[in-house]
């Protein structure tokens, strides 16, 4: 083994090793963590799985309708990208790209990505 993975190595596996000998986290964490095991449900019947607030009607109607004008500023932008995109890529030549041309493409990307999300729902 190369001398600069031993430098590394052992340490680290000593330290894994005194952590798993010194019961891993400590006591009192492990106590606010259950012993490592999911939280019960007040019934005692299972792991207790938490759930947002519940949003009334007008709630989620007004959410999904924010969420529909935000995603057509989304596509509005996405084109007027995808057009100023076409255009530096038309008049730059085979042997270089610009690096604009990179970071457009990068920000479409990002851009089709969150429309993607909010599409969805989430």
């Amino acid at each position: 083994m190369p001398p600069i993975r031993e430098k590394i190595l052992i340490p680290a596996v000593m330290a894994v090793g005194l952590f798993t000998a010194a019961g891993g986290m400590p006591r009192a964490v492990r106590a606010q963590n259950n012993g490592g095991f999911p939280p019960t449900s007040p019934q005692g019947q299972g792991p207790h799985i938490p759930t947002g607030p519940t949003l009334t009607r007008k709630q989620r109607r007004d959410l999904l309708k924010y969420n529909f004008k935000q995603m057509q500023r989304n596509v509005q932008q996405l084109v007027a990208l995808a057009k100023s995109l076409q255009a530096e890529i038309q008049k730059s030549n085979p042997d270089e790209l610009s690096v604009n041309v990179i970071r457009k493409a990068k920000k479409i990307q990002k851009l089709a990505k969150k429309i993607q999300v909010t599409a969805r729902g989430y």
